[in-house]
């Protein structure tokens, strides 16, 4: 479901976390010449902005959440058997909590076929762990006709409708006994795993190749202090997509093939001043993804058989990207960047008459970011025939400032290292 989160390593990752694609420039690299870059990405969060663009947790459906037959279906057949009212009966109030780390180790090799065109292909290898910091139950102990928890079967009981395995505290409706012990954390977890078939929540990691991205850049003009360039490419489908049945694994890919089209532009009014805009366009091509389907986007939680195999169209991206950079020094360009990412609302359908809206709704996603880097290049010095290996080596550091619909709160600390040579 898309409040899950284990979608938001997917967003990041569509936002451009492996981004060496996310060029800072307008330029080509000349005839001949190859440059190899790698750029170490780590990146944290535990929060997330939903749909009104307020901070929430990433596990904002399963925090503080009443454990009633709203998430667990099932409990509504012991509540019609008691004549209880809908939801009053609860196995408990959850609180779960987490953090996501990642690091994103982003590989790029390009080369230039002319002095205007430059083909290129990025490999970025995810390791990626979403740890619990807190994971508990508090019991419901009390019952009424508005509230009641539950507790478990013990087996003393002649009363037909007790066959459940679970029961309300006072199943009985006998004053003079002690009502059932309220279920507990591990129980929990069993009725998840038992009865609805996921597994049970505990830390996750894992580490893949992600979606493996090939392209061009062509220069189109350069006229005075103005360079415009478009580069287009394709994003394969090579990174593991989530697990249908795991509440906090997390995707290195969407399992579909993404095609961008980018227009880039530098301005350079002084000779030390570069400013760089940037529109890009990708397209999420649609494909069948086996998914399971909620009641709706806020609920958590999917019976087993609610499980298809889905036709998705996910809502294309659009991003828009200014940069200023001032060089002070000739080794030395600090520059600050802000990005802006709106992406559409997905669209889902399937064959089963099942709830698809719930695929769909909060998917619109936006996000804001400012970036804030150096970089150091020894490019002057090989040109002056100071130095003889000419590289460039960026650190940068970039929030989340606003977004919507499930966007992470990120901080993601960057390092790009790039070698150029001469190819033979």
């Amino acid at each position: 479901m898309c409040a899950s989160p284990r979608r938001l390593l997917v967003v990041m990752l569509a936002l451009g976390l492996s981004g060496l694609a996310r060029a800072d420039d307008a330029l080509t690299l000349p005839r001949g010449v190859g440059r190899v870059r790698v750029k170490p990405i780590y990146s944290f969060f535990s929060q997330r902005w939903d749909q009104d663009g307020k901070a929430e947790l990433v596990t904002h459906d399963l925090d503080n959440r009443a454990l009633n037959s709203e998430v667990f279906p099932d409990v509504a057949i012991l509540e019609r058997l008691y004549g209880m009212q809908a939801r009053s009966l609860t196995l408990g109030v959850s609180h779960v909590q987490s953090k996501v780390q990642v690091m994103v180790l982003a590989a790029a090799a390009e080369y230039g076929l002319t002095d205007r065109v430059t083909v290129g292909v990025i490999v970025p290898v995810v390791h990626a762990r979403h740890s619990l910091t807190r994971l508990e139950l508090d019991p419901v102990t009390t019952c009424s006709q508005t509230r009641c928890g539950l507790g478990q079967n013990l087996g003393d009981t002649n009363i037909a409708v007790e066959d459940s395995k679970y029961l309300p505290l006072d199943h009985d409706k006998d004053p003079t006994t002690k009502l059932l012990q309220p279920l507990t954390r591990d129980d929990v977890q069993t009725i998840l795993a038992d009865d609805l078939s996921y597994d049970r929540l505990a830390d996750w990691s894992g580490t893949g190749i992600g979606d493996i991205e090939v392209g061009l850049k062509v220069r189109l003009l350069r006229v005075g202090w103005w360079t415009s360039a478009i580069q287009a490419g394709v994003r394969l489908p090579t990174g593991r997509v989530d697990d249908p049945d795991n509440l906090l694994d997390l995707g290195f890919g969407d399992g579909q093939t993404d095609i961008g089209l980018y227009w880039q532009n530098d301005l350079a009014p002084l000779s030390r001043l570069r400013i760089n805009a940037t529109l890009r366009y990708t397209a999420q091509l649609p494909d069948h993804e086996r998914k399971r389907v909620p009641p709706s986007a806020s609920v958590p939680l999917a019976k087993p058989e609610d499980a298809e195999d889905v036709w998705r169209d996910l809502g294309d991206i659009f991003e828009a990207e200014l940069l200023v950079a001032y060089q002070p020094l000739d080794l030395l360009t600090p520059f600050v960047r802000y990005n802006m990412t709106l992406k559409g609302r997905d669209n889902v359908q399937g064959n089963l008459g099942l709830s698809y809206q719930a695929l769909i709704d909060e998917t619109a996603l936006g996000n804001h970011t400012l970036e804030v880097g150096l970089t150091f290049s020894t490019v002057p010095l090989v040109q002056r025939e100071r130095f003889f290996l000419p590289l460039d080596a960026t650190l940068t550091y970039a929030r989340s400032v606003g977004g919507i619909n499930n966007a992470p709160i990120a901080n993601t600390l960057a390092l790009e290292l790039a070698g150029y040579f001469k190819v033979l």
